[in-house]
């Protein structure tokens, strides 16, 4: 388990926030051997339950497998530094995949495939909407990926952005309707809907043949 992160070309490291619970990689499997028996209790008991389920043998399958790429391709960094946005919960982020496809939150793969962190991390899934929050720009358009490879301050604009603007705003009342908390959805709402006015924005664009631009909105 490396205790630091590579941030794309920002020339900075990111601290894993494990590292703040282990020293180092010897740490963390004497822990694992210690925790064995414990672990395999519960996993197998949950997945007993699903295994029991008169749900479709498909679905089974994704629900007991499917998290694993959460644990496979995420990161979760520590707050070490003054100008990090996200607070001491640390920050969760999910990379399109770390072996074929080096990129930090994709917005597509965010709306499509982070669904166990919703369900079962809430918290979590909070720090992700607060940092594509942190990187909209003023005409409402969120970013596409926090950056290449690993960078988490390199976000990139202008692509998918037909879809990714709506795809923003239902995360953000996804999250409402998983949690309840009507203080995180009046705190959001400036930021749905100013992504949901630069998705209309986009429709008069097209409409009026235009291309559409960030900075020439109007």
């Amino acid at each position: 388990m490396a205790s630091a992160l590579p941030a794309g070309g920002s020339g900075r490291l990111e601290k894993h926030i494990y590292a703040e619970r282990f020293d180092d990689a010897k740490s963390v499997a004497a822990e694992a051997v210690k925790q064995q028996s414990n672990w395999r209790e519960r996993v197998l008991a949950w997945q007993d339950v699903i295994y029991g389920s008169d749900l479709p043998d498909w679905l089974k399958e994704e629900l007991v497998n499917v998290p694993y790429t959460l644990t496979k391709n995420s990161v979760w960094l520590a707050r070490t530094r003054p100008d990090d946005w996200w607070d001491s919960k640390g920050l969760f982020l999910v990379n399109e995949s770390f072996a074929t496809c080096s990129l930090t939150e994709t917005m597509p793969c965010r709306f499509f495939g982070h669904w166990p962190a919703l369900f079962f991390f809430p918290d979590l899934e909070l720090t992700a909407l607060k940092a594509i929050r942190h990187f909209q720009i003023r005409d409402g358009e969120p970013p596409f990926c926090l950056g290449m490879g690993f960078a988490i301050r390199d976000p990139r604009y202008h692509c998918q952005h037909t879809c990714g603007a709506g795809e923003y705003a239902q995360m953000i009342y996804r999250y409402y309707l998983r949690t309840g908390d009507r203080a995180f959805l009046k705190e959001f709402w400036p930021s749905a809907r100013d992504a949901l006015n630069f998705l209309v924005w986009l429709d008069r664009m097209v409409t009026a043949g235009g291309r559409p631009s960030a900075f020439s909105r109007g």
